[in-house]
């Protein structure tokens, strides 16, 4: 089916996010389920069965030096 992928707040004082399918031919929106923390990105695999998304676990800095690396 064609259509888009949301992610919307589930309640504005929370972190979690919900992961609906709006579906362009019937108009209905589906739940996929619900995703802690903000998403930053979203992709669809283009068989349709997999979807990826990134998301912020912590707002630390890391920097990792690693050397000899191959």
């Amino acid at each position: 089916p064609y259509g888009l992928y949301l992610a919307t707040p589930d309640n504005p004082q929370e972190t979690r996010e919900k992961l609906e399918f709006f579906d362009f031919a019937t108009h209905k929106t589906t739940l996929i389920g619900y995703v802690e923390n903000p998403l930053q990105g979203l992709a669809l695999s283009p068989d349709g069965k997999s979807l990826l998304y990134a998301r912020i676990d912590s707002e630390d800095n890391e920097i990792m030096l690693v050397k000899n690396f191959h």
